[in-house]
């Protein structure tokens, strides 16, 4: 009888091991379902860049603006932030993206572009000195001005980063806002 009953307890023991592996293997199973959503949930959504473009001096928004969009590179999630792997045919270019602060980023940027003659989408400001590029795939963005502006300073080339991170409200942006530095004086 004795060794009937430690049968049963040995069983139930090894039941309960089991239930128990069961139960951390499904709570495991659970965050890493949990994080891949979020993951998902996060380089699915597209977003959209606007540029506002008024005159500094009188404060008027100028209208008929030409700015050209090229994407330059994939966002993918690293840590609790993103990075960016250039898209062919920049990847051939040994462009290095890690310091987006970098100024002469656009600049080697829109050479490498314009001089491979890439694709890229072109927009003009409305009457109230606003264009937006919409649906755009989370990534990095170059954006360059397609004209001189009579009159007025000429914007450089600029980069976006779509989504970007608001430090104030710790949240990612999709719609971003953005605008351009101006270089040079002014153009006759």
């Amino acid at each position: 009888m004795k060794n009937n009953f430690k049968r049963k307890v040995a069983k139930g023991m090894k039941i309960k091991k089991l239930v128990s592996l069961v139960a951390i293997l499904i709570s495991f199973a659970m965050v890493a379902f949990t994080l891949s959503a979020t993951a998902a949930t996060f380089l699915d959504k597209n977003g959209s860049i606007t540029i506002r473009m008024t005159d500094s001096q009188t404060d008027t928004p100028l209208k008929n603006v030409a700015f050209r969009l090229y994407f330059v590179a994939r966002a993918y999630e690293s840590g609790n932030g993103i990075r960016y792997e250039l898209i062919p045919p920049y990847d051939e270019s040994k462009i290095g993206i890690d310091d987006l602060q970098d100024a002469s980023l656009p600049i080697h940027l829109a050479y490498f572009a314009e001089s491979r003659s890439l694709p890229y989408t072109e927009k003009l400001t409305d009457n109230n000195g606003v264009l937006v590029f919409e649906d755009l795939t989370p990534g990095l963005y170059l954006i360059v001005p397609a004209q001189e502006i009579e009159g007025c300073y000429m914007p450089s080339p600029f980069v976006v980063s779509v989504p970007e991170y608001d430090t104030v409200n710790k949240t990612w942006v999709f719609d971003v806002d953005a605008s351009p530095k101006i270089i040079g004086g002014i153009v006759d």
